[in-house]
């Protein structure tokens, strides 16, 4: 696998819930697709759902979901590209935060230096929020995993 194309941080934590239910909230707690829910939840299941919001140059911003693999990726203009996904865990989900660096050419390592280490240091919080999220709206427990 290309170095460029594998994951550089990660965090996850585990929604004592089903995965159906935890896609559920991840959906409607995405603030980015919430003007898309409908077509997001219509969409068919064997093609990613794609959207973009904002202009080029301009901070546009473009939104995947894959239903069929239970994932949502939001992916900026330069250099971030971040995956929030739902696994089955043995307590019920497993909810992972990955952060890619999407960066061209060598701007890479600029972003790589500077841009993805100062998002990376904010995850672990982001995700928490997230959970404390999700055990409110479905009444179950939620656990930060350990990095």
């Amino acid at each position: 696998m290309n170095k460029r194309s594998q994951t550089e941080w990660v965090v996850s934590g585990v929604v004592e819930a089903p995965i159906e239910k935890v896609w559920e909230v991840l959906l409607d707690a995405n603030p980015l697709s919430s003007t898309d829910k409908s077509d997001i939840f219509h969409a068919d299941e064997s093609e990613i759902y794609k959207t973009s919001t904002g202009k080029p140059g301009e901070g546009k911003i473009t939104i995947e979901v894959d239903k069929k693999h239970h994932s949502i990726a939001i992916q900026g203009e330069w250099w971030y590209r971040g995956v929030h996904t739902v696994e089955a865990h043995e307590r019920g989900s497993l909810l992972v935060y990955r952060i890619y660096n999407v960066a061209p050419g060598g701007t890479w390592w600029l972003a790589q230096l500077v841009q993805g280490p100062e998002a990376a240091r904010g995850m672990r919080k982001t995700l928490q929020d997230l959970l404390n999220t999700m055990g409110a709206r479905l009444d179950c427990k939620t656990i930060l995993l350990p990095d």
